[in-house]
């Protein structure tokens, strides 16, 4: 999860006073006491993102309903809806021909075109490399390639945002890193989540999953910010910290939502044990506000402990704190649904 260091700023700024609940419940209630209301209330998200993940399989295929999280978690909160038309532009039934020969260079075109991210010929390509080098081989041959298919119907490059993005986090590179995962699973997405969660313990299960999910910068299109601007370094198309992401925001959730529909119990159970478990992940800006709120200065003691902790925090900002609605919220009361 990333953070935005101007809406933590301004989270702040309106920062509560100590008679608040959430500077009370520390000391008043207990580290047991705030930690169980913040499991209940990642709970609640995580049962929330399920009952959505289940609607959505109502009118496609659960596959696809994977996919679009999936590309929905790469594009972060600020490229997130453009990821989401993306995937509903170019469906994974229509990228699974190729996936299933592995043709990622097939799947880029696709992806890159289709999301409007392909420079219109080589001559738009710029050269300002740190190496000074320039491949255009390569840019040739993507663009050879999405000129094959023919295909008109395409986004704008204005629904992007790139302006104020990190650079390893640019649309580019994240389309690119959605075209490896397909491949590399031959575009059973589903197999290949099915798969890693069936391991014989909880602990192997995630790491398989956040092996399955990591993606090496390899080759040009994955060592550069955007077409024809190389990368200083070359930092991992997914990392591990966003892979967690993805698994305990999508993956995990949705395998809840697709275990009711069979019903597979076991499944549903893995799918809930592994999140409620789950190691912390990277913060965001919603996440460091309210640990500094609640813990002060018991967040260097390592709270929260898990990333349903985490997600709890999330929950409980989005329903009480940014409605104003203190009265309300489950630390008064010690009720995650808040319900006092």
């Amino acid at each position: 999860m990333n953070g935005s260091m101007e809406e933590l700023s301004h989270a702040m700024q309106s920062s509560t006073t100590p008679d608040e609940p959430c500077r009370k419940a520390l000391k008043q209630n207990g580290r047991a006491s705030v930690l169980d209301v913040l499991n209940k209330a990642g709970e609640e998200r995580f049962y929330s993102k399920a009952t959505k993940f289940r609607a959505a399989m109502t009118s496609n295929e659960a596959e696809q309903v994977l996919y679009e999280g999936m590309l929905a978690a790469l594009g972060y909160a600020k490229n997130k809806e453009p990821f989401e038309e993306l995937a509903r532009l170019l469906p994974l039934r229509l990228l699974s021909k190729f996936a299933r020969r592995g043709k990622t260079l097939e799947i880029q075109a696709l992806m890159l075109g289709v999301a409007g991210l392909l420079p219109k010929n080589l001559q738009m390509v710029s050269r300002k490399t740190p190496s000074g080098m320039h491949n255009d081989f390569e840019v040739d041959r993507l663009l050879q390639t999405w000129s094959s298919f023919g295909i008109k119907d395409t986004m704008n490059r204005s629904q992007w945002r790139l302006f104020r993005v990190r650079p390893e986090n640019c649309p580019t590179r994240r389309v690119i890193a959605a075209s490896h995962l397909l491949a590399r699973c031959r575009g059973d997405l589903m197999r290949s989540v099915l798969v890693r969660l069936s391991q014989p313990s909880s602990s192997r299960a995630q790491r398989e999953l956040e092996r399955s999910l990591m993606v090496k910068a390899d080759g040009y299109r994955a060592s550069h910010f955007r077409i024809g601007v190389e990368a200083g370094q070359r930092p991992s198309l997914i990392g591990q910290s966003r892979a967690r992401d993805i698994i305990v925001n999508v993956v995990l959730p949705f395998c809840f939502a697709w275990s009711e529909t069979k019903p597979d119990a076991w499944l549903r159970k893995r799918s809930k044990e592994l999140y409620v478990n789950y190691p912390r992940l990277q913060e965001n800006w919603i996440t460091e506000y309210m640990r500094r709120q609640i813990f002060g200065d018991e967040s260097a003691a390592g709270l929260p402990c898990t990333a349903c902790h985490q997600q709890g925090l999330i929950h409980l900002y989005m329903a009480f704190c940014a409605e104003h609605r203190c009265h309300a919220c489950p630390l008064a009361c010690g009720d995650a649904t808040g319900h006092c």
